[in-house]
């Protein structure tokens, strides 16, 4: 399994450390039962905490075919946005 780092730092000619420009992109479209029901606050943290730990653990996705994303999913289980590394 390849890992996608982010913030990878590469060594320079000169010896500095510089960083790789990346970013991480994080949509989340709230617009069903799943956010009514449990309240979009509550249902908007779990989902951010659950891609946390994937990415605190280094999967963006590779497992699952998506080189640098994964689909962010409801309390039902729907599909309700990506996260994205680029």
């Amino acid at each position: 399994m390849t890992t996608a780092k982010l913030g990878a730092v590469k060594q320079s000619p000169c010896g500095r450390n510089e960083s790789k420009r990346m970013k991480l992109k994080i949509v989340i479209e709230m617009d069903n039962a799943a956010f009514a029901d449990a309240g979009a606050h509550i249902e908007s943290a779990r989902i951010l905490r659950a891609a946390a730990s994937r990415i605190e653990a280094g999967d963006l996705g590779e497992e699952e075919g998506m080189d640098g994303y994964f689909p962010l999913k409801d309390l039902n289980g729907n599909t309700v946005g990506k996260v994205e590394a680029s």
